[in-house]
């Protein structure tokens, strides 16, 4: 038995729940406590196991006042179904973890709008894999452009699906305008490899590739010390950040992103917010050219210092051959590692650290 009359899809939001038995009958008896309104209640009539045959059954509902009892609208038909697995780098893990960024992606094309409906389940993988009913599961939905969100919109975007649940989750996306709308999911725990299936009620679901797909990837760590972190441009010396020389022998795309490691996992205090600036010429920034942002050539994150999921990141951006200067800052000074992870096309970049 489940409050608010609309069609249940887990169980453990249940608020009543009767025992399995293979007697001929089970009962659920309850109190129903008074309300100034009418109240709804879903009746879930369920098995133990399913089974493949039809197994007729009969419902008697009795009660002290007077009620109608009525079928729920069978759930929405599938309009777009994939197959995908989470296998080795695409084993990403939850947004707790800057690998998250290297899950499977899917695009939701809406030609009009709707209130689509997400179900991921997963499947097993030929060869071995965790158990598909073990497997913790979970699903984003977003603006595909992050900066495109519906004007007027004060949900806190991504959407998700809740709590990452064992085998297999739901969203259900309310009054989406016509778009196009990034999926994401993901296992809990980074490593798992298992398949899955990802069906939508509404639109056409199509695979997306990586964000650094076709480029050659390179991480180099190092960490803010007491010398060098020097915080954002607002504490006044900023040019003492971390900086790292850029060489791309021809022209190439280049894709950034700056991570604290250790600092997102399991961790209650807030991850610092990070920014990665690329500037032009080879030159290491100084007190005199390195006092803030005006004169870069890209900035992470539209310029506003953050940590999103996987670290971050300075999109994909073509640039000519040529020598190029990398500055790494937090918003406040910041004692700890580092770590960027660097795309570009193949055999075109070199990363050297000023000396």
């Amino acid at each position: 038995v489940f409050r608010g009359g609309a069609r249940a899809h887990y169980l453990e939001r249940c608020w009543m729940q009767g025992v399995y038995s293979n007697r001929p009958h089970t009962l659920v008896k309850f109190d129903l406590p008074a309300a100034s309104a009418p109240q709804q209640l879903t009746l879930a009539l369920a098995q133990y196991k399913p089974t493949d045959s039809q197994v007729d059954f009969s419902l008697d509902v009795y009660a002290q006042a007077p009620f109608t009892l009525r079928p729920i609208a069978p759930p929405e038909p599938t309009a777009s179904r994939l197959t995908g697995a989470w296998s080795g780098r695409t084993a990403g893990g939850s947004s707790n973890h800057d690998s998250y960024v290297d899950n499977p992606r899917f695009l939701l094309e809406l030609p009009f709008a709707a209130s689509p409906v997400l179900e991921l389940a997963a499947v097993g993988l030929r060869g071995g894999g965790s158990k598909p009913e073990d497997v913790q599961l979970g699903l984003a939905l977003s603006p595909e452009a992050p900066t495109e969100q519906p004007a007027g919109d004060a949900r806190k975007w991504p959407l998700r699906s809740g709590d990452y649940r064992p085998g297999g989750c739901r969203l259900a996306a309310a009054s989406l305008p016509a778009g196009r709308w990034l999926v994401v999911p993901s296992t809990f725990t980074p490593g798992t490899e298992c398949g899955f299936e990802l069906r939508a009620s509404a639109g056409r679901l199509a695979a997306l590739p990586h964000e650094a797909h076709g480029l050659q990837r390179q991480a180099v760590q190092g960490a803010w010390d007491r010398q060098s972190a020097a915080g954002s441009p607002n504490h006044g010396a900023f040019w003492k950040n971390p900086q790292l020389q850029l060489v791309l022998s021809r022209p190439a795309e280049l894709l950034l992103r700056l991570r604290a490691p250790g600092t997102r996992e399991g961790r209650s205090a807030a991850p610092p917010s990070l920014c990665v600036a690329l500037f032009d010429g080879g030159e290491q920034r100084t007190e005199a050219t390195g006092r803030g942002l005006s004169r870069a050539r890209a900035v992470s994150e539209g310029g506003l210092y953050a940590y999103p999921a996987g670290g971050a990141c300075l999109p994909r951006t073509p640039l000519p051959a040529g020598m190029y200067a990398v500055l790494l800052s937090t918003f406040d000074p910041y004692v700890g590692p580092w770590e960027l992870v660097l795309y570009a096309t193949e055999g075109t970049l070199r990363v050297a650290s000023f000396r």
